[in-house]
């Protein structure tokens, strides 16, 4: 969720704050402006928890929990959407329970969306970013994103239990060729591996996060401080220590 902005959005709106209330309402080329700039630092945010659940996805997997690294590993692609829709000054947060959208220019207008936040960020990321690394191919058949939404709902809510400690069809690779063999590989050739069934449960977040580091939309990188970078190069790390990749 786009926090900063959804908060500086709201204060420019009728008190209180209703989804009808909005119908009528339009920016004003400052109050876009003003929006823009608490989306940049939203999307810091997004950036940060996407690396932290991609940190905590690497050690889980190092520990032989599958199941959870599954899900962080899936958010990391969504916090990573996200903040690319929010560098791109595109913003979804909730009134009540009413999803809504905005891309913050002047003259927008707020527009209520079905769905949770989550199916319209990807949506809206899909719609936007169709090149981007989350969104270019699919895999199996799958728009990328979706697939990876796929398995974590298959892991939280259709499995009767946690598979661990066998891991799931897309970790085989895993189990196969080794956690730090694999990323070295997926750093030094994404393209191959992203869109892979076998692979893309790690490649895809990989690649996408190569992509982000790479990108100048709306800032240079990850647009993350030192400190930020340094725990999560400290989170990065399996039984033998820490892991280094090229987008960190």
């Amino acid at each position: 969720m786009a926090h900063l902005a959804a908060a500086y959005l709201k204060s420019c709106w009728s008190n209180p704050l209703s989804v009808n209330g909005i119908a009528g309402f339009t920016l004003t080329a400052s109050q876009a402006a003003a929006a823009r700039s608490a989306l940049l630092d939203d999307a810091r945010g997004s950036i940060y928890s996407g690396l932290v659940s991609y940190a905590e996805a690497v050690h889980g997997l190092d520990k032989g929990l599958f199941a959870w690294s599954t899900v962080k590993l899936y958010y990391a692609c969504f916090y990573l959407a996200q903040s690319f829709l929010n560098r791109s000054g595109k913003c979804v947060f909730y009134i009540g329970r009413s999803p809504i959208f905005i891309e913050c220019v002047a003259g927008a207008t707020p527009l209520r969306k079905q769905g949770n936040s989550h199916s319209i960020v990807r949506n809206v990321y899909q719609d936007i970013f169709h090149n981007g690394a989350l969104a270019a191919q699919p895999i199996g058949g799958v728009p990328a994103i979706e697939w990876m939404a796929q398995q974590r709902e298959q892991t939280n809510y259709r499995d009767l239990r946690f598979s661990d400690p066998s891991a799931p069809a897309w970790f085989h690779s895993v189990e196969k060729w080794g956690l730090r063999r694999l990323l070295a590989t997926y750093v030094h050739d994404p393209v191959t591996y992203q869109y892979d069934e076998d692979h893309a449960m790690l490649a895809l977040p990989t690649a996408a996060f190569l992509e982000s580091a790479s990108s100048s939309l709306g800032f240079s990188g990850l647009g993350l401080n030192a400190q930020d970078l340094a725990f999560i190069r400290g989170r990065l790390r399996d039984s033998s220590g820490p892991i280094s990749l090229q987008f960190l």
